[in-house]
């Protein structure tokens, strides 16, 4: 278990996911994950997930072994959807971002109220991305370098 890891867990970012699919992952975040009791990702995971694979069979790249780990993947996750408490605090934070000049895409935005809302910490390797979220009490570990942001 990593260090100060909070009651209810992690939420996985699509990069720490997207970092088990390769044929070699790191093997930093590779123990991380496999010591989790549970692999929470949010639905929006799914969809940068899915989008991934479809830019790769564009390329002629091996669909196949990505489709097959895709279903794994959503077979053995809990997968969190957004709800309207999720959507309240996306909305929240991305007008707060809007008002200071950044403009913040709705993904990352809705992963990270994701993580709020359900009571976890996120696990990512892109910090800075949600930087403005964790000076407003979003909890953030890096796998990479077994940090933690807050």
């Amino acid at each position: 278990m990593a260090s100060g890891m909070m009651a209810g867990g992690y939420l996985l970012d699509t990069n720490v996911v997207s970092e088990l699919c390769k044929p070699k992952p790191d093997v930093k975040v590779n123990q991380f994950v496999l010591g989790l009791p549970a692999t929470h990702i949010s639905v929006m995971t799914l969809a940068e997930l899915q989008a991934g694979i479809a830019q790769s069979a564009s390329k002629g790249n091996n669909v196949q072994r990505l489709n097959t780990w895709f279903s794994k993947l959503q077979g053995q996750a809990v997968v969190h959807d957004i709800t309207k408490d999720i959507a309240i605090q996306a909305g929240q934070w991305r007008g707060e971002l809007k008002a200071a000049g950044k403009n913040q895409e709705y993904p990352d935005i809705l992963i990270a109220a994701t993580t709020l809302v359900q009571g976890l910490q996120l696990a990512t390797r892109n910090t800075g991305d949600f930087e403005y979220m964790a000076n407003k009490g979003l909890a953030i570990y890096n796998p990479w370098c077994n940090q933690e942001i807050r």
